[in-house]
């Protein structure tokens, strides 16, 4: 067993802040709110030496559709040409790091199974090989998922290296027809290793991955174009060469922590790794009459070397002499993230909602996002990144609601990588409105609601709305800036993801915003 060591962190404690010091006068809050950022170091090389990268590409019949922003390329050679930007990219860190053993294994799948070859990276007449065989690949047949998971765990090369050394990718558009089509069935073939899976396009069977992603503590991706593939990819592929830290616990005493993942207060929360740079802000909330200290403890694991470390810190920004304060006092910094828990709750919310719910929490998304706005404009954040995330996550929550099939995909997408502040977004938001547009006609909602209940989560604002209140449903308009990129992505982020995005033909630039005409 490892032991803990007296050796310097690599998680740090950083930026506590406190919404207010004293009891705020005429509040409407419940509580106090605070808030601290969990930090990592910045790592000069690859943290995994020695990686194997085992990929599960779905080219079923599927595969050969025409998606909305394809640009007459088809799904399948969106996802070969991502591929060979990775391969691309792997070599060139592999000239620059020849100490890095990485290696590279493929198997397609289609109703069967066909294993396209295993290369080292740094071997260029077997990079070669690998390349002309996956290039060669063609959609047709059905999807067999469980059948590329037994196959990936059997293959002696995946099987016979340890967990903490290999990654598995799965990517697919589709739903199973093939094999188990049952998360749990699918999964009692785990290969093992850190498990991805990234669903392409509006078909594929986005509660299916979510399941699989909850049962093997692997991580869901959403790609609603195909050209973005390379971006998500370029996220993926940054968290397993630059993995900082794993097996996070965070424990709070004198304060709660909110857990996204629970949509709960509670005294301890986990995450399973961090990659170099990261930044992970907890938002704490405490009895507006504490005067106890803020503890904050952390356990972890250096990637690297196993070594187990324990950090604590105390926080006493209390001044309880200092009488009531105003509203005008509170840390702005503190209040944005009060919004990211609310919007965090409205998409837990709305991924879980059902019929009798849905209008009254339209009606709360509605209420949030005007609040956000009149904060925006009266701190002069309108064009804040971090705010109007958060406006595309209310977006996200409030429309998605009524797109059947892709709504759920978007919101849980959006729900996960606002949760552990990821790099990619998905912001594309064509289908959404399309899809309601079909499903629902020119009226996005309908005409009036009649509210059944009151809202389902706190609101921390104006006067509550009574039960049995008529309101009428507005549309909620779509944000007008909108990034490939989030506020959350790190230099080093950014440069793995543009090499894995290398276009077929000329992208929006990461940086560039989309207005809405």
């Amino acid at each position: 067993m490892a032991s803990f060591t007296a050796t310097p962190n690599k998680l740090f404690i950083e930026n506590y802040k406190i919404l207010q010091k004293g009891k705020e006068h005429n509040t409407n809050l419940s509580h106090n709110y605070h808030s601290v950022d969990l930090v990592t170091g910045k790592l000069e090389e690859p943290s995994q030496p020695n990686l194997l990268i085992g990929f599960s590409l779905d080219h079923s019949g599927s595969m050969a559709g025409s998606f909305t922003s394809t640009k007459n390329h088809t799904p399948l050679q969106h996802c070969l040409h991502t591929v060979n930007n990775i391969v691309d990219y792997l070599g060139d860190m592999h000239d620059d790091n020849p100490n890095l053993n990485i290696s590279v294994t493929l198997n397609a799948f289609d109703n069967q199974i066909k294993n396209c070859g295993h290369y080292n990276v740094g071997d260029d007449i077997e990079e070669a090989k690998f390349l002309a065989k996956i290039n060669k690949l063609k959609p047709r047949g059905g999807t067999n998922i469980s059948g590329a998971f037994e196959s990936l765990k059997n293959l002696p090369i995946y099987s016979q290296t340890s967990d903490s050394q290999k990654a598995h990718i799965l990517l697919t558009d589709g739903q199973p027809n093939e094999g188990k089509t049952s998360a749990e069935g699918i999964t009692e073939q785990n290969p093992g290793g850190k498990q991805f899976y990234i669903g392409y396009g509006i078909d594929h069977d986005a509660n299916l991955l979510q399941k699989m992603a909850e049962l093997t503590n692997g991580s869901y991706s959403f790609v609603e174009s195909f050209e973005n593939a390379g971006m998500v990819y370029g996220e993926i592929i940054h968290s397993l060469l630059y993995d900082a830290v794993k097996n996070i616990t965070v424990t709070v005493k004198g304060a709660e922590v909110y857990d996204f993942t629970k949509n709960e207060w509670t005294s301890k929360i986990k995450f399973n790794n961090f990659a170099s740079e990261h930044t992970q802000s907890l938002i704490l909330r405490s009895s507006w009459n504490s005067v106890e200290l803020v503890t904050v403890n952390i356990i972890y694991t250096e990637t690297g070397n196993g070594v187990i470390h324990s950090k604590t810190d105390s926080f006493n920004c209390y001044n309880c002499t200092n009488g009531e304060s105003k509203q005008s006092n509170r840390d702005v910094d503190v209040e944005k993230q009060m919004f990211r828990q609310r919007a965090l709750e409205g998409l837990f919310h709305a991924k879980n909602a059902d019929y009798e719910s849905k209008n009254s929490l339209k009606t709360q998304l509605i209420e949030l996002e005007k609040e956000m706005k009149e904060f925006m404009d009266a701190k002069n954040l309108t064009d804040d990144a971090f705010m109007q995330k958060l406006l595309g996550d209310v977006y996200v929550a409030y429309t998605g609601m009524d797109c059947y099939g892709a709504g759920n995909a978007f919101i849980a997408a959006r729900l996960v990588t606002q949760g552990n502040q990821m790099a990619y977004d998905v912001n594309n938001f064509d289908v959404l409105d399309r899809q309601n547009a079909v499903d629902l006609g020119d009226e996005l909602f309908g005409g009036p609601i009649q509210r059944n209940s009151a809202p389902s989560f706190p609101r921390q604002s104006s006067a509550p709305v009574s039960a049995g209140e008529i309101c009428t449903t507005i549309r909620m308009p779509k944000p007008g800036m909108l990034r490939q990129s989030s506020c959350y992505t790190t230099p080093t982020q950014a440069t793995v993801m543009r090499a894995c995005s290398q276009p077929i033909s000329p992208p929006i630039s990461d940086t560039e915003e989309i207005t809405e005409e």
